[in-house]
Order: structure tokens, then sequence, then C-alpha cells
């Protein structure tokens, strides 16, 4: 897999946490992997299916607002 920056929010850009949430979710699958590593120790930042579903309810409210700008 190519090597991608995760998109961080900017206070300044209103579409940021779109982008930033639209990027995790589309990399759900690798994320997962690489925080349920016990190795790595980022168990506390592993998301939970509730987590998931939420960040894609977020994306759906946002995605109107990205798409009138």
């Amino acid at each position: 897999m190519k090597e991608h920056f995760i998109p961080h929010d900017v206070v300044t850009c209103w579409n940021s946490k779109y982008d930033m949430m639209r990027f995790v979710l589309t990399y759900q699958a690798a994320i997962d992997k690489v925080t349920a590593d016990k190795v790595l120790k980022l168990r506390r930042y592993e998301l939970d299916h509730d987590d998931w579903i939420i960040i894609e309810d977020l994306v759906s409210i946002l995605e109107v607002c990205h798409n009138c700008s």
C-alpha cells in the first residue's frame, strides 16, 4: 500500500474535519490492524464498531456542507 499522511484538522479550514474523517474511513482496515497490534502499543487508540458508525454518520452530514462550498 502506498504511504499517505492523514489529513489533520485545521481550525480555519471548514472542510478539514470532513477530509480527515473521509480519509480515515477509506483506510479503516489498515487503521484497525495497526491499532490492534500489541507490539506497537496503540491499543488505546483502537476504534470499536460504534466509533466507526459515528464517523460514517458525521461524514454523511459534513458531506452536505462540503458539497455546498
